[in-house]
């Protein structure tokens, strides 16, 4: 048996994350080791954790959401990653950076960035049509307004629209 498949028989409480499924794969990780992983094959791929490029300073609290999608336009598999930092927990995103990972090029790449910050209570947790789907939202001296903003994997592009 795969180190990846006795991982994946253990039990949550042992530190295995699972961050996404897509047709037969899974994207998971220990507390060490980042994987996509074929169950029924018991074939995996360890993938190296990208570097963060933000401002490193106390007091600032980070952390990381990963997504696992397939991208039909260039039939590849993507891992999208959201890393931000904020000044205090529970709150506004101060500064974010996204990497998407693809399987087929086997490396990483920082795309543009968005110009809404994202919520990270629902970034990406919708997949459809080969896009990210998540709600943010953009505040001005009258009003706040709920956008839904979708990344499509296979483009990299942005597209936002009013939430209803």
């Amino acid at each position: 048996m795969t180190l990846i498949m006795e991982l994946w028989h253990m039990n949550y409480d042992c530190g295995i994350m699972l961050y996404g499924s897509c047709d037969v794969l899974l994207c998971m990780s220990d507390a060490d080791n980042f994987f996509i992983c074929n169950p029924s094959t018991r074939k995996s791929k360890k993938l190296t954790y990208e570097s963060v490029d933000l401002p490193d300073i106390n007091n600032i609290f980070y952390d990381c959401i990963y997504r696992f999608g397939y991208d039909n336009t260039n039939d590849d598999y993507k891992i999208v990653t959201l890393v931000f930092c904020q000044k205090e927990i529970r709150g506004d995103i101060d500064e974010y950076e996204v990497k998407v990972y693809s399987l087929k090029s086997n490396s990483w790449h920082r795309p543009e960035k968005c110009s809404q910050y994202p919520n990270m209570g629902s970034f990406g947790d919708s997949i459809a049509s080969g896009a990210l789907h998540w709600i943010s939202y953009v505040k001005s001296d009258t009003e706040k307004k709920r956008l839904i903003v979708v990344f499509h994997l296979g483009t990299e592009k942005y597209r936002e629209q009013l939430a209803l």
